[in-house]
């Protein structure tokens, strides 16, 4: 996690960035568009460069979400392996590869991890301790305001 002194995350997603853009590319590398690895190698590939672009999201996602150019670098990353997952060519927009793969955008992604995170902060907090129930519940309710954020998004026209 990256800091800088204005507490901007500006640092952190460039690094993030960087670094899940490097991933991404080599997992492109050994993942052919046509023929190769199924469904489930692709949907693992795309997990592994999420987990280092959302690397600590509930920390800064609203900050970088209101950044058109963080948001910008967020889904260059996540369109090269959104291509891979849909078995897309390169003349295929952001909106489409993700959209055909069943990847929501990243910075909706970072705010369902951020709202999950906050809802088992506040079982705790209650209850002192978090049973497995509860959490199951608070992760299917993330999703499916998830679900509602992702076709809002993909249905609002400043999005095209």
């Amino acid at each position: 996690m990256w800091l800088n002194s204005g507490r901007s995350f500006g640092e952190h997603v460039a690094r993030a960035t960087e670094k899940a853009g490097l991933v991404a590319n080599c997992l492109s590398r050994i993942l052919p568009n046509l023929g190769g690895a199924g469904g489930r190698v692709r949907r693992l590939y795309v997990a592994t460069v999420h987990s280092v672009l959302l690397y600590s999201a509930p920390i800064w996602w609203q900050k970088v979400c209101k950044s058109a150019i963080l948001r910008g670098k967020m889904e260059a990353v996540q369109r090269i392996i959104a291509l891979r997952a849909s078995r897309g060519y390169r003349t295929v927009a952001y909106m489409g590869a993700t959209t055909l793969a069943g990847i929501p955008s990243a910075h909706l992604l970072a705010r369902y991890h951020a709202e999950t995170y906050e809802g088992v902060c506040q079982a705790r907090k209650r209850l002192g301790f978090v049973p497995p129930n509860i959490k199951r519940a608070i992760k299917q309710q993330g999703r499916e305001a998830l679900l509602q954020h992702w076709k809002d998004w993909v249905e609002d026209p400043r999005y095209r």
